[in-house]
């Protein structure tokens, strides 16, 4: 397996709850959007995103890859990035968090890599 292999984008999120004096014991989660081949997303818990970015960590040529390709289309990438995180947004509730006022902050994108020539 090779960096070529990775052949979806992951969207990481931190989640906060924006009222900060409830004093609960969950103050953020991590968890991912990766898209799916019809136009929809995956939602990845924090484990399963582990799980995701464990298999990423062992691609042959991940570690030593001194600097990335870029993304061929800037605007493409501007605007998945929005989508997700309206996406994201989306599913707030469907994580079921203690939070009173949830808020998602992108903190990390994973894209594949094309060959383009």
């Amino acid at each position: 397996m090779t960096a070529q292999d990775i052949n979806r984008s992951l969207y990481i999120f931190r989640i906060v709850d924006r009222v900060t004096v409830t004093g609960g014991s969950i103050r953020s989660i991590i968890t991912a959007l990766t898209p799916t081949n019809n136009g929809d997303f995956i939602l990845l818990k924090d484990w399963e995103l582990l799980l995701e970015m464990n298999k990423i960590i062992t691609i042959s040529g991940i570690k030593k890859a001194e600097t990335s390709t870029p993304p061929g289309q800037i605007d493409s990438v501007d605007t998945e990035i929005e989508k997700t995180i309206n996406k994201m947004n989306a599913c707030l509730a469907e994580l079921s968090l203690p939070f009173k006022i949830p808020s998602c902050e992108l903190i990390a994108v994973i894209l594949p890599i094309t060959n383009n020539p």
